[in-house]
């Protein structure tokens, strides 16, 4: 089969930057494929299924499907292989519904995961309000996949599908994110991320808007200095995990106890190392475990210790999750 290099290398051709269409279609492919993948028709599908989220494709679905058309066309020309468009559906003659009522979307939700999933499995749906429903499916080794699926869906074939088919994430039987596959999340408005994590390490990429353009890099930053993909994760994660197994969160509280510990066995020289430690308690009840007793209560008493003892001019400072011995 051909490959999606050669594709890329004919695409590259014919000034896809004075076109939004071709332009759109070389990020997407640069950014989801490797060059050695075959080029096939599913890649076109991918593709109309991620433009179809966006407003500005939406309303020029037109012009989409005939420069699609002529770079299909032109390609085939070219090749001895042709791609195959006889069963395509072209953005013009799809139809995008967005679901409003809460029960429609838990009800699609669990025809799409009789599709995904096999009698193996525990599955479950769990919805966050109305805007997305979270499919959980309970692997026989005790590990799980979770896919995320809006309120978008396409109707192909007399069957409506989430338009979203490809967020998903994945944990180990200790419900960490595996290191197996690419998880792939929106994480903020016309951002996906797609990344790898690896002893707590990402590797991968953010896309953002509707010419498919990498906006940020991932190459071995600390997943909690990511923040925004971080607190993404973690405020998801608490549709389906307990703060008893959330490790973030023990370990926030971990180092609140600790910390209170030391200060009341004389320790004065934690004051650099709190202050920091009640700045990462304050973003995480701000923006993740909203309003938390437990960590609210452990931060105040120990805002509260600060202001008794006094610091000290030489102290070193330390990274998170290494206060003093």
């Amino acid at each position: 089969m051909i490959s999606t290099k050669k594709f890329l290398d004919f695409l590259a051709e014919t000034q896809p930057a004075s076109s939004p269409p071709r332009l759109a279609l070389l990020n997407f492919i640069k950014n989801n494929f490797d060059e050695e993948d075959p080029i096939t028709m599913d890649v076109f599908d991918r593709f109309i299924d991620a433009c179809l989220d966006f407003h500005h494709w939406m309303g020029h679905r037109v012009q989409l499907s005939n420069e699609i058309q002529y770079l299909i066309e032109q390609f085939n020309q070219i090749y001895h292989e042709p791609l195959d468009t006889s069963n395509f559906r072209w953005p013009q003659d799809l139809q995008i519904i967005e679901v409003c009522h809460q029960k429609d979307l838990e009800d699609l939700a669990w025809v799409f995961a009789d599709k995904v999933s096999d009698k193996s499995e525990i599955v479950k749906v769990v919805l966050d309000g109305s805007k997305r429903a979270l499919i959980l499916r309970h692997l026989p080794n005790h590990a799980m996949i979770v896919h995320i699926i809006d309120r978008k869906f396409v109707l192909r074939d007399g069957v409506l599908e989430p338009l979203k088919k490809d967020h998903i994430l994945a944990y180990d039987p200790t419900m960490d994110l595996t290191s197996k596959i690419i998880h792939k999340v929106e994480m903020g408005p016309q951002m996906v991320a797609e990344f790898r994590l690896e002893q707590g390490k990402l590797k991968g990429k953010v896309i953002r808007g509707y010419l498919f353009q990498k906006h940020l890099t991932w190459d071995g930053t600390p997943l909690t200095q990511a923040f925004q993909l971080f607190s993404y994760l973690k405020k998801t994660e608490q549709l389906f995990i307990g703060r008893d197994k959330d490790s973030y969160y023990g370990e926030l509280k971990h180092q609140l106890e600790l910390t209170l510990e030391n200060f009341q066995e004389g320790d004065i020289q934690l004051h650099t190392w709190s202050q920091f430690l009640l700045e990462q308690v304050d973003l995480a009840i701000k923006n993740i475990y909203v309003q938390d007793a437990q960590l609210r209560s452990l931060a105040e008493d120990l805002s509260h210790n600060l202001k008794k003892k006094p610091s000290l001019k030489h102290e070193e400072s330390r990274p998170f999750n290494q206060p003093p011995p």
